[in-house]
């Protein structure tokens, strides 16, 4: 879920709402962190959650994604080692044009 921390959350919500960006036939969800009333489900699905600047402190960092915290492999450095030497090698021995 993206958090949104304004002044005003109130009125965000509305302009999102009064902009057709929140979807009105399906309600946003509620969780621990953001009540529904500060919620926008969006046409994709995600949600976004609109905060008052005074709620940041409090607010609990959210979990890193499966997808941004993952470790390399072996293969993948084995495979841009061999890229790397292979491009090295390649130029080294490719026949350049020279210009007289």
């Amino acid at each position: 879920m993206t958090e949104v921390f304004t002044r005003e959350p109130e009125t965000v919500i509305k302009t999102l709402q009064d902009a057709g960006l929140c979807r009105a036939q399906a309600p946003a969800r509620e969780t621990a962190d953001c009540p529904a009333a500060q919620s926008c489900l969006l046409a994709d699905g995600a949600q976004l959650c609109v905060q008052g600047v005074q709620t940041a402190g409090t607010a609990v960092p959210a979990a890193p994604a499966a997808n941004e915290a993952r470790e390399i492999t072996g293969m993948e450095v084995v495979s841009v080692a061999a890229v790397f030497i292979a491009g090295i090698a390649l130029g080294r021995y490719w026949p350049r044009s020279r210009s007289r």
